[in-house]
């Protein structure tokens, strides 16, 4: 492999997105028809899907641009202070960093939104890109409460010996 190679090429991405257009035109079309949309608890389901896979594709757009990746950073983070624990991320809240999803919108708000987006993605693709340049945390210190004692550590009490005289 080529070390100035894509980790994704432009042709797949556009692949990605001509196939995910066309559903995010029928859920559109499914959300004008219905009356109350917001009662269908399957229709919200398919609306949180398609803002992932929007908030996806914008990411992938965002890595081809930027290139190959940087080179990884040799140094292995200190251990965890005392009081403390090292949590490892799993980079579930990464995607809020585009903040592409409209909190609070009504499910037809939502679509357009994401409509909107993928018409003209490049102000998200940019944010994505200045949150991948700063580095993504992969680990946290979390606050904790030191080790306990075992129960064996810990001293017997000393018995005193009555006199039963």
């Amino acid at each position: 492999m080529k070390a100035n190679q894509p980790l994704i090429s432009s042709d797949k991405i556009a692949a990605f997105v001509a196939a995910f257009l066309p559903w995010l035109a029928w859920l559109t079309r499914i959300a004008l028809l219905l009356d109350a949309p917001r009662r269908s608890k399957r229709l919200k389901r398919f609306v949180r899907r398609c803002e992932r896979t929007a908030e996806r594709l914008v990411f992938l757009m965002a890595v081809e641009r930027m290139g190959s990746p940087p080179p990884r950073r040799t140094r292995r983070p200190a251990s965890a202070p005392r009081g403390f624990t090292r949590s490892r991320s799993n980079l579930q809240r990464f995607f809020r960093h585009g903040r592409l999803r409209l909190h609070g919108g009504s499910l037809t708000q939502r679509l357009a939104r994401i409509t909107d987006i993928m018409a003209a993605p490049d102000a998200y693709i940019a944010r994505f890109m200045r949150t991948m340049r700063r580095g993504v945390g992969r680990s946290r210190l979390i606050i904790a409460a030191p080790r306990a004692e075992p129960v064996r550590a810990l001293a017997a009490p000393a018995i005193l010996a009555a006199d039963s005289s």
